[in-house]
């Protein structure tokens, strides 16, 4: 500092969140400042035992039991992708339809590596 003077004006600190707050919405230790959305994911009965045991998120709720559905508030990131890779050929993402896009252009990708 080269110059200090004092005055008359007040700071007032900003409410703060706590820090666990920003990942109330994510999957893994990602922060990302998008707005969560609804990610829903359609999985195989066998898979649906292992989710239903071992939810993915605190948000997890279940959509429908004929074709096992599961619904979250979440915000899509690459570390939800890459756990979702792991199920294999057991999941599907329903919505958003931006994301199953990138799932299934991720999946092609994957698929050509074997291709040569």
């Amino acid at each position: 500092m080269l110059d200090l003077k004092i005055s008359d004006e007040t700071f007032e600190k900003a409410e703060q969140k706590r820090i666990s707050e920003l990942f109330d919405h994510t999957i893994g230790l990602v922060y990302d400042m998008e707005k969560p959305t609804t990610v829903e994911i359609s999985v195989t009965s066998r898979q649906a035992k292992y989710v239903k045991k071992s939810p993915l998120h605190l948000t997890q709720a279940i959509v429908s039991e004929n074709e096992v559905v599961f619904h979250y508030i979440l915000v899509p990131s690459r570390e939800l992708q890459r756990l979702l890779l792991g199920f294999g050929s057991q999941v599907k993402v329903i919505q958003p339809v931006w994301f199953a896009l990138q799932m299934k252009k991720q999946i092609a990708e994957m698929a050509g590596r074997y291709d040569s």
